[in-house]
Protein backbone atom coordinates (compact mmCIF):
# COMPACT_ATOMS: atom_id res chain seq x y z
CA UNK A 1 0.00 0.00 0.00
CA UNK A 2 2.75 2.13 1.00
CA UNK A 3 4.56 1.88 -2.59
CA UNK A 4 1.38 2.08 -4.53
CA UNK A 5 0.82 5.75 -3.16
CA UNK A 6 4.15 7.25 -4.76
CA UNK A 7 3.12 6.04 -7.77
CA UNK A 8 0.06 7.14 -7.64
CA UNK A 9 0.93 10.79 -6.56
CA UNK A 10 3.81 11.40 -9.12
CA UNK A 11 2.36 9.50 -11.88
CA UNK A 12 0.22 12.32 -12.78
CA UNK A 13 3.06 14.84 -12.13
CA UNK A 14 5.53 13.41 -14.18
CA UNK A 15 2.82 13.06 -17.25
CA UNK A 16 2.29 16.73 -16.87
CA UNK A 17 6.08 17.73 -17.24
CA UNK A 18 6.39 15.65 -20.23
CA UNK A 19 3.10 17.30 -21.69
CA UNK A 20 4.17 21.10 -20.80
CA UNK A 21 7.93 19.81 -22.22
CA UNK A 22 5.72 18.67 -25.36
CA UNK A 23 4.11 21.77 -25.53
CA UNK A 24 6.83 24.01 -24.70
CA UNK A 25 8.84 22.16 -27.91
CA UNK A 26 6.03 22.31 -30.53
CA UNK A 27 5.57 26.06 -28.97
CA UNK A 28 8.85 27.11 -29.72
CA UNK A 29 9.08 25.27 -33.57
CA UNK A 30 5.95 26.37 -34.46
CA UNK A 31 7.00 30.27 -33.52
CA UNK A 32 10.17 29.44 -35.29
CA UNK A 33 8.45 28.17 -38.94
CA UNK A 34 6.20 30.97 -38.32
CA UNK A 35 8.26 34.09 -38.43
CA UNK A 36 7.02 36.73 -40.58
CA UNK A 37 10.68 37.47 -42.05
CA UNK A 38 12.15 34.24 -41.98
CA UNK A 39 16.49 34.19 -42.14
CA UNK A 40 16.91 32.86 -45.64
CA UNK A 41 18.45 29.88 -46.35
CA UNK A 42 18.14 28.98 -50.43
CA UNK A 43 21.28 30.24 -50.98
CA UNK A 44 24.57 30.39 -48.60
CA UNK A 45 25.51 34.32 -48.68
CA UNK A 46 21.93 35.85 -48.99
CA UNK A 47 22.32 39.73 -49.37
CA UNK A 48 20.92 42.55 -47.42
CA UNK A 49 18.10 43.30 -49.49
CA UNK A 50 17.04 39.27 -49.44
CA UNK A 51 17.38 39.13 -44.98
CA UNK A 52 15.59 41.84 -44.85
CA UNK A 53 13.30 40.68 -47.21
CA UNK A 54 13.23 44.03 -49.04
CA UNK A 55 13.28 45.67 -52.64
CA UNK A 56 16.20 47.49 -53.84
CA UNK A 57 13.76 50.61 -54.04
CA UNK A 58 13.46 50.61 -50.20
CA UNK A 59 13.48 53.32 -48.42
CA UNK A 60 15.58 54.42 -45.33
CA UNK A 61 12.67 54.39 -43.10
CA UNK A 62 11.51 50.97 -44.40
CA UNK A 63 15.01 49.08 -43.12
CA UNK A 64 14.90 50.68 -40.32
CA UNK A 65 11.60 49.69 -39.21
CA UNK A 66 12.49 46.35 -40.71
CA UNK A 67 15.50 45.90 -38.91
CA UNK A 68 13.67 46.31 -35.42
CA UNK A 69 11.13 43.56 -36.35
CA UNK A 70 14.20 41.27 -37.48
CA UNK A 71 15.39 42.07 -34.12
CA UNK A 72 12.95 41.00 -32.44
CA UNK A 73 12.15 38.05 -34.01
CA UNK A 74 15.82 36.65 -34.62
CA UNK A 75 17.21 37.88 -30.75
CA UNK A 76 19.29 34.48 -29.66
CA UNK A 77 17.73 35.31 -26.42
CA UNK A 78 14.08 35.39 -27.94
CA UNK A 79 11.57 32.33 -27.99
CA UNK A 80 11.53 32.19 -31.48
CA UNK A 81 15.60 31.58 -31.56
CA UNK A 82 15.59 29.13 -28.91
CA UNK A 83 14.92 25.90 -30.58
CA UNK A 84 17.74 26.68 -33.00
CA UNK A 85 21.66 25.99 -31.88
CA UNK A 86 23.11 28.62 -30.35
CA UNK A 87 25.90 28.94 -32.97
CA UNK A 88 23.75 28.95 -35.51
CA UNK A 89 21.64 31.61 -33.94
CA UNK A 90 24.14 34.07 -32.91
CA UNK A 91 25.37 34.05 -37.08
CA UNK A 92 22.04 35.00 -38.03
CA UNK A 93 22.15 37.51 -36.15
CA UNK A 94 25.37 38.75 -37.10
CA UNK A 95 24.37 38.31 -40.56
CA UNK A 96 21.01 40.83 -39.85
CA UNK A 97 23.60 43.74 -38.50
CA UNK A 98 26.11 43.59 -40.84
CA UNK A 99 23.32 43.89 -43.47
CA UNK A 100 21.53 46.87 -41.87
CA UNK A 101 25.19 48.47 -41.37
CA UNK A 102 25.60 47.43 -44.64
CA UNK A 103 21.95 49.21 -46.44
CA UNK A 104 22.57 52.38 -44.03
CA UNK A 105 25.90 53.43 -44.97
CA UNK A 106 27.97 52.10 -42.00
CA UNK A 107 29.81 49.48 -43.21
CA UNK A 108 31.09 48.26 -46.61
CA UNK A 109 30.10 44.84 -48.31
CA UNK A 110 33.36 43.19 -47.96
CA UNK A 111 36.92 43.25 -49.41
CA UNK A 112 37.14 45.28 -52.79
CA UNK A 113 33.90 47.37 -52.16
CA UNK A 114 34.82 50.96 -52.34
CA UNK A 115 32.08 52.54 -51.47
CA UNK A 116 28.47 51.84 -49.66
CA UNK A 117 26.39 52.98 -53.10
CA UNK A 118 28.71 49.93 -54.97
CA UNK A 119 27.98 47.63 -51.84
CA UNK A 120 23.92 48.75 -52.35
CA UNK A 121 24.33 47.80 -56.18
CA UNK A 122 26.36 44.73 -55.77
CA UNK A 123 23.27 43.50 -53.51
CA UNK A 124 20.49 44.86 -55.22
CA UNK A 125 21.79 43.24 -58.21
CA UNK A 126 22.34 40.16 -56.75
CA UNK A 127 19.21 39.88 -55.78
CA UNK A 128 17.35 40.91 -59.05
CA UNK A 129 19.50 37.95 -60.51
CA UNK A 130 17.72 35.61 -58.17
CA UNK A 131 14.39 36.83 -58.52
CA UNK A 132 14.52 36.44 -62.13
CA UNK A 133 16.32 32.79 -61.78
CA UNK A 134 13.80 31.94 -59.24
CA UNK A 135 10.52 33.05 -61.47
CA UNK A 136 12.21 31.24 -64.38
CA UNK A 137 12.92 33.96 -67.07
CA UNK A 138 15.69 32.66 -69.14
CA UNK A 139 18.91 35.45 -69.54
CA UNK A 140 18.66 36.94 -73.04
CA UNK A 141 22.33 38.65 -72.93
CA UNK A 142 20.53 41.91 -73.66
CA UNK A 143 22.19 45.45 -73.31
CA UNK A 144 22.40 45.97 -68.79
CA UNK A 145 19.94 42.78 -68.28
CA UNK A 146 19.81 42.62 -64.48
CA UNK A 147 22.26 45.10 -63.89
CA UNK A 148 25.14 43.59 -65.68
CA UNK A 149 26.80 43.37 -68.75
CA UNK A 150 26.40 42.06 -72.33
CA UNK A 151 29.30 39.32 -73.52
CA UNK A 152 30.17 39.32 -77.42
CA UNK A 153 29.20 35.42 -77.79
CA UNK A 154 25.54 36.10 -76.94
CA UNK A 155 22.95 35.57 -79.31
CA UNK A 156 21.93 39.32 -78.42
CA UNK A 157 24.96 41.04 -79.17
CA UNK A 158 25.94 38.91 -82.24
CA UNK A 159 22.69 39.97 -83.99
CA UNK A 160 22.50 43.59 -83.11
CA UNK A 161 26.57 43.34 -84.42
CA UNK A 162 24.38 41.69 -87.83
CA UNK A 163 22.54 44.70 -88.21
CA UNK A 164 25.67 47.25 -87.70
CA UNK A 165 24.81 48.37 -84.16
CA UNK A 166 28.61 49.07 -83.42
CA UNK A 167 28.76 49.44 -79.85
CA UNK A 168 31.91 48.98 -77.15
CA UNK A 169 35.59 48.88 -78.47
CA UNK A 170 34.59 49.04 -81.81
CA UNK A 171 32.79 52.43 -81.99
CA UNK A 172 36.27 53.72 -79.88
CA UNK A 173 38.36 52.53 -83.01
CA UNK A 174 35.59 53.70 -85.63
CA UNK A 175 36.55 57.06 -83.77
CA UNK A 176 40.25 56.76 -83.99
CA UNK A 177 39.96 56.06 -87.56
CA UNK A 178 37.73 59.08 -88.32
CA UNK A 179 40.11 61.44 -85.64
CA UNK A 180 43.04 60.17 -88.07
CA UNK A 181 41.39 60.73 -91.17
CA UNK A 182 40.45 64.11 -90.45
CA UNK A 183 43.99 64.86 -89.13
CA UNK A 184 45.40 63.77 -92.28
CA UNK A 185 43.33 65.75 -94.63
CA UNK A 186 43.95 68.82 -92.21
CA UNK A 187 47.65 68.46 -92.85
CA UNK A 188 47.46 67.93 -97.01
CA UNK A 189 45.36 70.81 -97.23
CA UNK A 190 46.48 73.45 -94.65
CA UNK A 191 49.38 72.92 -93.26
CA UNK A 192 51.06 71.53 -96.23
CA UNK A 193 51.15 75.04 -98.30
CA UNK A 194 51.50 77.49 -95.66
CA UNK A 195 55.21 75.52 -94.96
CA UNK A 196 55.78 75.83 -98.42
CA UNK A 197 55.16 79.41 -98.79
CA UNK A 198 57.31 80.47 -96.23
CA UNK A 199 59.21 83.82 -97.15
CA UNK A 200 63.04 83.97 -97.33
CA UNK A 201 63.48 86.68 -94.74
CA UNK A 202 61.75 83.80 -92.24
CA UNK A 203 64.86 82.67 -91.62
CA UNK A 204 66.41 81.63 -87.97
CA UNK A 205 68.53 84.12 -85.98
CA UNK A 206 71.86 81.87 -86.66
CA UNK A 207 71.23 82.47 -90.09
CA UNK A 208 70.59 86.40 -89.52
CA UNK A 209 73.68 86.61 -87.60
CA UNK A 210 75.98 84.68 -90.23
CA UNK A 211 74.40 86.49 -93.62
CA UNK A 212 75.17 90.18 -91.00
CA UNK A 213 78.80 89.23 -90.55
CA UNK A 214 79.27 88.17 -94.30
CA UNK A 215 78.00 91.76 -95.12
CA UNK A 216 80.12 93.15 -92.52
CA UNK A 217 83.41 91.56 -94.21
CA UNK A 218 82.52 92.35 -97.92
CA UNK A 219 82.20 96.53 -96.58
CA UNK A 220 85.77 95.61 -94.98
CA UNK A 221 87.19 94.42 -97.89
CA UNK A 222 85.41 97.50 -99.77
CA UNK A 223 86.78 100.15 -97.61
CA UNK A 224 90.10 98.79 -97.64
CA UNK A 225 90.36 98.75 -101.03
CA UNK A 226 89.38 102.43 -101.23
CA UNK A 227 91.46 103.24 -98.77
CA UNK A 228 94.40 101.63 -100.40
CA UNK A 229 93.73 102.97 -103.59
CA UNK A 230 93.47 106.73 -102.35
CA UNK A 231 96.82 106.04 -100.16
CA UNK A 232 98.88 105.65 -103.57
CA UNK A 233 97.01 107.83 -105.82
CA UNK A 234 98.27 110.09 -102.99
CA UNK A 235 101.81 109.39 -102.63
CA UNK A 236 102.07 109.38 -106.74
CA UNK A 237 101.43 113.35 -106.55
CA UNK A 238 103.43 113.55 -104.05
CA UNK A 239 106.47 112.70 -106.21
CA UNK A 240 105.53 114.55 -108.67
CA UNK A 241 104.93 117.64 -106.84
CA UNK A 242 108.71 117.09 -105.69
CA UNK A 243 109.78 116.91 -108.65
CA UNK A 244 111.45 113.54 -107.82
CA UNK A 245 109.47 111.88 -110.54
CA UNK A 246 111.81 109.53 -112.05
CA UNK A 247 114.84 109.87 -109.86
CA UNK A 248 114.27 106.17 -108.49
CA UNK A 249 116.09 105.16 -112.02
CA UNK A 250 119.30 106.77 -110.93
CA UNK A 251 119.81 105.11 -108.06
CA UNK A 252 120.96 102.09 -106.89
CA UNK A 253 123.36 99.86 -108.38
CA UNK A 254 123.19 100.25 -112.42
CA UNK A 255 122.69 104.21 -112.23
CA UNK A 256 125.29 107.07 -113.39
CA UNK A 257 127.04 109.22 -111.16
CA UNK A 258 127.65 112.78 -111.08
CA UNK A 259 131.52 112.73 -111.43
CA UNK A 260 130.92 110.96 -114.74
CA UNK A 261 128.94 112.66 -116.50
CA UNK A 262 131.13 115.89 -115.79
CA UNK A 263 133.84 114.24 -116.86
Amino acid sequence: MRGFVPSAVFTPFRTYLVTGARQVSSSSGASASNQPYPFPTHTKSPTPFEIFHLSPSASPSDIKSRYYELVRSHHPDCMACRSLPRAVAHERFQAITHAYEVLTGKRKAGRGAATTSEAVELARRRAAYRAAYASGRPYTGRRNEWGGFEYPDSPAYRERYSKGDVTGNQAFLVAVSVMTIVVALLQATHLSPLLSSKPPSSVSAVDRRHEQARLALEEARHKGQTYGDERREGIRKWVREAGLEGAGQNMGHGGRRGGSEDA
